[in-house]
């Protein structure tokens, strides 16, 4: 059954979210059917970067978090605000902000609509078993409830940086002084935390959330600066709706001195330019600058592998929040 939804006026940050897959795309996965506005003055495009490991499309899990989708304007000229998807809801849902919540498992296409355009996206519905992480999602679930499902505490989450089990293995003892829970999961993407947000965040009730994510984005899905920040931008917005008392803080994405990734040095400047500024239009999410800190003395501050904190890293990280923390 193919339904209509109308959306109500959305933020538009010259960043947003969907989906990629779109039948009437260029290679660089932007429609080449938008254009001019009535006045003769083009409208920016609309695109849907992709969020699933396969690089096709949007993923949504069965019994996880609805996505709210994200999605960019490209080119110069006006951006256009959706107006309504169009899609079969027989396998999913869309609420009025553009929330995407799995009813069964397939493969399906949503059509978003602004003034001048219409965008194809591919939404991926899969099983919450098949969900990669769900493992590491329910082992940081036994872990909370270890540490006595400390309600209120400051709650670290996102990546490998932030994964106690293999990199930040002193972070308890780091911290020993003060109310802290940290449920980091190492390959985890901005896309993954959009499907945990609920089970690993907003049941922990946290009275602030310190989040370190994007350097996946940029290194392993080859996200663009761009699309990084406004991946990033959605998922902070996100987590304030689900926690609106937190205090959010988002860590910079440090450059990394991996040949490896050598590209994506640029490109974390660019969105942790956007992330900035961002963060400091509003009073509830702050932008930490480890990035400028780390460059100090980057390959003290890095373990061999050029990319994770060593030991003095880590310190550097304490010495940030250690002021913004609640004791015990």
């Amino acid at each position: 059954m193919k339904r209509n939804v109308c959306l109500l006026p959305l933020m538009v940050l010259c960043l947003c979210s969907c989906a990629d897959s779109v039948s009437s795309s260029s290679s660089s996965g932007v429609s080449e059917s938008s254009s001019s506005s009535s006045s003769q003055v083009a409208a920016k495009t609309l695109y849907f970067p992709p969020s699933s490991y396969d690089g096709v499309g949007v993923d949504v899990f069965l019994d996880m978090d609805p996505v709210k989708l994200t999605y960019i304007y490209v080119g110069e000229g006006v951006q256009e605000p959706i107006e309504r998807f169009e899609y079969n809801e027989d396998y999913i849902s869309i609420d009025k902000e553009g929330h995407v919540t799995g009813k069964q498992a397939g493969s399906t296409r949503v059509y978003a609509y602004t003034a001048t355009q219409k965008v194809e996206v591919r939404i991926n519905v899969k099983t919450r078993i098949s969900y990669r992480c769900l493992s590491s999602l329910l082992e940081m679930q036994t872990l909370y409830q270890e540490h006595g499902s400390p309600k209120g505490a400051a709650l670290f989450c996102g990546d490998s940086f932030f994964d106690t089990r293999y990199n930040w293995t002193t972070f308890y003892s780091d911290l020993s002084d003060y109310n802290v829970f940290c449920s980091g999961i190492g390959t985890t993407r901005t896309e993954d935390w959009m499907y945990m947000k609920k089970e690993l965040i907003a049941d922990f009730a946290p009275s602030q959330v310190f989040l370190h994510l994007g350097t996946n984005n940029l290194n392993d899905a080859g996200d663009t600066g761009k699309t990084c920040a406004a991946k990033v931008i959605n998922l902070l917005e996100e987590i304030h709706l689900s926690v609106p008392e937190a205090d959010i803080y988002y860590f910079g994405i440090e450059r990394t001195t991996n040949p490896a990734f050598a590209l994506s040095h640029e490109k974390s400047l660019e969105s942790n330019a956007v992330v900035k500024e961002h963060c400091a239009s509003t009073s509830y999410l702050h932008y930490l600058d480890s990035p400028s800190l780390f460059e100090e003395d980057i390959d003290n501050y890095l373990i061999s592998d050029g990319l994770h904190p060593s030991a003095a890293g880590y310190a550097l990280y304490v010495d940030m929040v250690k002021d913004l923390l609640p004791r015990k």
